[in-house]
């Protein structure tokens, strides 16, 4: 016995290692410590006629002789105290016969040095040890010297092959070792083709690689001549490529006796006998069918064995290149019987065994590198830990995102490896998936390699083995940093959005609310979802809304739809809509706008705009008023003055007189609604002007309206005529009476605010700031919100006929507004009415102190230049100036006054009417002056603009006279003038 050495444990070994024992044909058997079988492979199956099923799990002993199993204890004590046994031993086969094995024993142990079994592996030499049993009980012959002699011979040659055998087998387990141990493909076909060569002496060897292309490349060939395997590198196969590419072509082996004369080698026999090479025999290398994805059959490539000698191959060498071809069925037999076992192996079976080795090895390799390019081009961080959480293997994200080398994580921990925080957090789930041997997905937190904060939502989940136990805890993380600040940001704005947004299902129901929804209707969210949207909506778009539903369930968009939604204390809510819905999800994204400010301002910019027009329209009929009542009312004062006392006509002059003065009243009121009266502000304190004017107006109200007045202290002066602010009290409180035609409560106060004060009123553009406000308000029947849509329009009343002409607001509105204040309204039907009338306060409340007119007498003698449009107009005017002795020129336009310059020399005053066709008064007046500075001038019109007229009034020598006007009122007014009295504007 020698000293045993160590065999791999066949549970251990690889796919190619099992790929080998499979494919010898001796038998080899594996037996745990206690003797019991644990491997059988084919060439077990063959010698002994029994399948793995039926043997493996079963007890060594049962197979053995009886009178061999007394030898089996003292054998496995041996072994285990590592001792090898080789030697012959008798066994018995499934049908009971008895048969002789050439048999090697050895220990085999496990990588950490303990002892895993016993592997034998046996040959079957019954026929050899039946022929000498028969040679010995022989007859002796009268040829008993001769077979005596050739029993010699066969003895030697019977120990030649032995020692071919064993040679054979210690270059088949070096074989099979170089495939185990995962050896270059090269090394070991080199191995292939010496051992082959060490059994045919004078041969040389070859093993050729079939590669995707349909050419043959050189695997092994070292006693081949190097510049003949250059040759042949990479030549196609064919029919008359040579044996190797003829085999490779058909399938088959081919062999030829002379390669001189073989027409398979007639396009490289010069190139072959160039290098001595005189006989070939080429078998092809074909696929077991056990590599996965590749048919059984495909040619692999060829062995091929080359003689420097023509001739017929030599049958020795034809079994060992081909013996196993055909799943190893060729045999060497011996003069002695035995059978060669390298023959019964086959060469190019053992080829094949290391190419397919080597097909596996590569198919693993390029599969492990498509998973690991597959993993690391996979945004996800990917990694696998053993169950002590050591990292076994990491993908690129792993390593970019952290920023350790690949090699640094291998066999380390996540405490040698990140953070203490990451480590506790990761073996922390590490332990649950252990405990629990169920996936999760969790999120994890930390820092990258810039230190920056990062997330990571992990699935983490157990490796199982075939037996279900645990071996390993993968995990598969995706960085969410940047979707998790995304979401926050998202859930920020759905939170802060000052804007409703919505998710509405196609149910008809409001599925998700921000708190912007709350905030502008007062429901809660649950409130909101209780119900379908539609019995928010208000009635008269309830139908509208319908029909946009519609259109989102169809995939429409929609934009800028509105409606109204009624909030919890019962009013409505203009909204704005955007909405687009998404068919998959059944669902509506809403985006809305609450408009209902926009609307209440856009209603008063329209309204402002409306009465601007009104106010242009009132004006500009006041203003043609003005001019026949300029020529009715001061014809009738000159008739009067030509009238005796006790003449009859003068009542009836008078009834004229009077009737004019009302309509001038009307025209005034009209004025003031459109802000083109000409008007006398002053510096006032309210409390005490509108004190002043309460005193008389209680007097307008009846007993059963009780009549309160309250009044701010300290209030800021303001800026008005005074008469238009008495007009303007009188006409709200005379409205505030009327509201209560059955008593009530009437209220005047004073109080300082500011601007914007959040309700309803009927202007745009008033600009923010202090404000005097003057309240006027009623229990009386209030106003709906039709009317005070057309509450300040000229003409527009609410009450009976006769009772009123609709001009009291709208002059109202004009005196306000002409005062650069605004009027708000604060109206509900059946709860009375307030109006809140907001005066500018005054920073600086000095008033300069008024101008004494001059004294003038109203009759003169100077020249007077007239210019006024309006025949009726001109001809009165000049009358009048006649009448009182001036010297009258007259003009129809501003150009006709212009060609009269070289008259006008002696011209002292000019009458103008401001606005005329063509050049106005302003211009001719402007003209004039440039060639008579000192010539003073009297602005006549039936409306004015402060701005259009004052500021274009020169202080010391211009004056406005506003019609209608009398002949006093002229006469009075032109004297002034050219006395060297100031320019003062004035009325009738």
């Amino acid at each position: 016995m020698t000293p045993s050495r160590t065999l791999p444990l066949p549970e251990q070994a690889t796919a190619l290692a099992a790929l080998v024992l499979t494919a010898v044909r001796q038998a080899v058997v594996v037996t745990d410590t206690t003797g019991r079988i644990t491997y059988w492979n084919d060439g077990a199956v063959c010698v002994f006629g029994c399948s793995a099923e039926q043997i493996v799990g079963r007890p060594l002993l049962e197979r053995l002789p009886q009178h061999s199993r007394t030898d089996l204890p003292t054998l496995m004590r041996a072994m285990l105290d590592g001792v090898d046994w080789d030697g012959e031993c008798e066994d018995l086969r499934s049908d009971g016969s008895r048969l002789w094995l050439d048999a090697r024993v050895r220990l085999l142990r496990h990588p950490d040095g303990t002892t895993g079994g016993v592997v034998g592996i046996a040959e079957d030499i019954t026929a050899r040890k039946d022929g000498k049993s028969a040679a010995r009980i022989a007859p002796d012959t009268s040829r008993q010297t001769e077979e005596r002699r050739r029993g010699a011979r066969d003895a030697a040659s019977a120990a030649n092959a032995r020692r071919r055998t064993e040679d054979a087998l210690i270059w088949h387990n070096r074989i099979l070792e170089l495939i185990a141990r995962d050896t270059p493909l090269e090394e070991t076909l080199a191995d292939v083709v010496q051992m082959v060569e060490a059994q045919l002496p004078g041969s040389f060897c070859s093993v050729l690689l079939l590669d995707r292309t349909g050419c043959l490349r050189v695997g092994a060939a070292p006693s081949l001549p190097s510049a003949y395997n250059t040759a042949i590198q990479g030549q196609p196969i064919g029919p008359d490529q040579g044996s190797c590419g003829s085999a490779a072509f058909f399938g088959r082996t081919v062999v030829t006796s002379d390669i001189a004369t073989d027409p398979v080698w007639q396009s490289f026999s010069e190139l072959a006998l160039a290098h001595d090479l005189r006989s070939c025999i080429s078998v092809p290398i074909l696929a077991s069918g056990n590599v996965p994805g590749m048919e059984t059959g495909r040619v692999l490539g060829t062995f091929a064995v080359y003689r420097h000698e023509a001739g017929p191959p030599n049958p020795h060498a034809f079994a060992i290149v081909a013996g196993a071809q055909s799943g190893g069925s060729g045999s060497d037999t011996a003069v002695d019987g035995s059978t060669n076992a390298l023959a019964v192996a086959g060469a190019a079976h053992l080829a094949r065994a290391a190419i397919e080795a080597g097909l596996v090895r590569q198919a693993v390799r390029d599969s492990e590198e498509r998973f690991r390019n597959v993993l690391d081009a996979s945004p996800a961080l990917v990694y696998l830990k053993d169950l002590d959480g050591r990292y076994q293997f990491v993908n690129r994200q792993v390593v970019e995102l952290l920023g350790l080398p690949y090699d640094h994580w291998m066999g380390r921990t996540a405490r040698e490896l990140v953070t203490p925080e990451m480590a506790d957090q990761f073996e922390r789930n590490d332990q649950i998936v252990r405990e629990t041997l169920r996936p999760r997905q969790v999120e994890e937190t930390g820092t990258d390699r810039d230190g920056r904060h990062i997330t990571m939502l992990s699935t983490q989940f157990p490796l199982f083995r075939g037996n279900g136990v645990p071996y390993a805890l993968c995990g598969i993380s995706t960085d969410i940093t940047d979707r998790k600040a995304a979401q926050q940001e998202r859930d920020y704005l759905w939170n802060n959005s000052p804007d409703p947004v919505c998710i509405a299902g196609f149910d008809g129901y409001l599925h998700h609310l921000n708190p912007a929804w709350t905030e502008r209707l007062g429901w809660t969210a649950e409130e909101l979802q209780a119900e379908p949207w539609l019995s928010f909506v208000h009635p008269d778009d309830v139908e509208a809304t319908r029909i946009v539903g519609d259109q989102l369930r169809r995939g429409e968009r929609v934009y800028g739809f509105v409606n109204r939604y009624r909030a919890r204390d019962g009013s409505y809510r203009w909204f704005s809509w955007n909405a687009i819905a998404f068919l998959d999800q059944q669902s509506i994204y809403g985006f809305t706008r609450d408009i209902t400010e926009e609307r209440r301002l856009g209603e008063q910019i329209r309204q402002a705009q409306k009465m601007e027009a009104i106010g242009q329209l009132a004006g500009g009929v006041a203003h043609d008023f003005n001019n026949l009542l300029t020529v009715i009312n001061g014809y009738t004062a000159l008739l009067l003055d030509d009238e005796p006392p006790l003449s009859p006509r003068r009542e009836s002059l008078a009834e004229v007189r009077d009737a004019g003065e009302r309509a001038a009243a009307l025209t005034a009121q009209l004025l003031a609604f459109s802000r083109k009266a000409i008007v006398e502000p002053k510096v006032l304190d309210l409390n005490e002007a509108t004190a002043s004017a309460v005193r008389l107006l209680k007097r307008l109200v009846g007993e059963d309206v009780r009549f309160e007045a309250t009044f701010a202290p300290s209030l800021p002066k303001i800026r008005i005529d005074p008469g238009q602010l008495e007009q303007v009290l009188m006409n709200l409180v005379v409205n505030a009476r009327d509201a209560m035609p059955t008593g009530g409560q009437l209220r005047v106060a004073t109080k300082e605010t500011l601007l914007p004060v959040g309700l309803k009123g009927e202007s745009s553009d008033t600009t923010s700031g202090r404000y005097v406000r003057l309240i006027v308000s009623d229990t009386g029947i209030g106003m709906s919100d039709e009317v005070k849509s057309h509450l300040f329009e000229p003409f527009f009343t609410t009450k009976g006929i006769g009772k009123g002409t609709g001009l009291g607001l709208a002059t109202v509105y004009g005196i306000v507004r002409q005062a650069g204040g605004t009027v708000l309204v604060d109206s509900e039907v059946g709860r009375g009415t307030a109006f809140h009338v907001m005066f500018p306060a005054l920073e600086s409340a000095s008033e300069p102190p008024p101008k004494a007119s001059a004294q003038a007498s109203p009759r003169g003698h100077e020249t007077v230049l007239l210019v006024e449009d309006e025949e009726a107009v001109r001809r009165f005017t000049r009358v009048s100036l006649e009448l009182q002795g001036y010297r009258v020129r007259v003009a129809a336009s501003a150009r006709e006054a212009r060609s009269m310059e070289h008259e006008l020399a002696h011209v002292k005053l000019l009458i103008t009417d401001v606005i005329m066709p063509g050049i106005g008064g302003r211009q001719l007046a402007q003209a004039l002056r440039g060639r008579w500075p000192a010539l003073r001038v009297l602005y006549i019109s039936g409306y004015t603009d402060d701005a259009v007229v004052r500021h274009g009034l020169d202080a010391a020598a211009d004056a406005f006279l506003q019609k209608p006007f009398t002949p006093q009122a002229l006469a009075r007014k032109v004297r002034e003038l050219l006395d060297g009295g100031q320019a003062v504007a004035s009325g009738t």
